[in-house]
């Protein structure tokens, strides 16, 4: 028989309880499990992760049905418990997998039915990874910062650290000289000067410090068939679209939304880049690309390659548009998972 392993870092639901057995080789598992009532997206209820291992420990493979039900009656009562009728719900039509020993995932599609995903799997011997999308743990991003430090054009800062205790790095890439330089984080929260989380305080604390001109949201989205290009100035998005079009290859196209009014007087609770707008006058843009039909490789390539085409957009004079510095001239970047 199989079995569902979750509990390891990165997983979702974040322990056993979140998992049902219903039968031979038949497990409901609930991505809303939480042992706290939790925030946000983040909350009991209204989960967008998904992460767990199917262990196959005979010497024949095994096939398995996985039902992945996106409800929890523990919801709080001001958390929305109709996923069926949630218009991102149609996209959590699949899952990536991964068998043990390649490193490759691959796409498995999967049947709706109301807020419940049910999948068929065929489980060679040993652990298959099966996730929403490509997982990227605080394990990794350490590692990552790490092999940065000594890079001649990297400074690594810990600005902060989160109430659990994991580091908040802030990258800058620049080079050697002393002239001032324009300098846009990477990061993008809902931001509180009373907040009582320490990641939030240390955030704000940074960018209030750094002062960014220009703010980059880039992330995923669940939308499957276009990418969010959201918040950018039209003509710098005139001059963007001709260094990165439509992402064909992909199966994307372009979703395109106009910058919105930011506040004149500060609200309690905002995004950081509505922050950065208001307060230093700052641009910006929300860069959204979707996992599906991407593997990791084409999702780091797609990023370079809108970071890319941004800073030659900037680079090019305009009338009536900010200016940014040459590339070489360096930015920050500060990134937060």
């Amino acid at each position: 028989m199989a079995r569902v392993v979750v509990g390891f870092e990165g997983s979702c639901p974040q322990s056993d309880k979140g998992v049902r057995q219903e039968g031979r080789n038949r497990f409901r598992v609930f991505p809303s499990w939480r042992p706290s009532p939790g925030i946000s997206e983040e909350a009991v209820g209204h989960s967008t992760r998904l992460g767990l291992r199917l262990a196959n420990e005979s010497n024949e493979g095994e096939s398995v049905v996985l039902l992945v039900d996106w409800q929890y009656d523990e919801a709080p009562p001001d958390m929305p418990r109709g996923l069926s009728q949630d218009r991102f719900m149609s996209y959590r039509d699949f899952v990536v997998v991964r068998e043990p020993g390649p490193e490759a995932w691959r796409t498995v599609m999967g049947e709706l039915d109301g807020s419940v995903t049910c999948f068929e799997l065929s489980l060679p011997p040993g652990e298959t990874e099966v996730h929403w999308h490509p997982p990227y743990t605080y394990t990794r991003s350490e590692a990552f910062v790490d092999s940065l430090r000594g890079h001649p054009r990297v400074q690594v800062e810990q600005i902060g650290e989160s109430e659990e205790g994991r580091h908040l790095p802030l990258l800058r890439v620049t080079d050697s000289g002393q002239r001032e330089k324009r300098r846009p984080p990477g990061a993008d929260l809902i931001m509180s000067s009373t907040a009582p989380d320490k990641a939030h305080r240390a955030l704000w604390a940074m960018v209030d410090r750094v002062r960014p001109r220009f703010f980059v949201d880039l992330h995923n989205w669940q939308n499957k068939h276009s990418d969010g290009l959201l918040g950018l100035e039209p003509r710098l998005r005139e001059r963007f679209l001709k260094f990165m079009p439509d992402q064909v290859e992909f199966g994307k196209q372009w979703h395109i939304r106009e910058p919105r009014p930011v506040s004149a007087n500060r609200p309690e609770r905002e995004l950081m880049g509505g922050y950065c707008r208001r307060e230093f006058g700052a641009g910006g843009v929300a860069f959204e690309f979707p996992w599906f039909g991407r593997t990791p490789d084409d999702a780091r390539e797609t990023g370079r390659r809108a970071i890319r085409a941004l800073l030659r957009a900037l680079d090019e004079p305009s009338p009536g548009v900010w200016l940014y510095d040459p590339p070489e001239k360096g930015f920050t970047l500060s990134p937060c998972w």
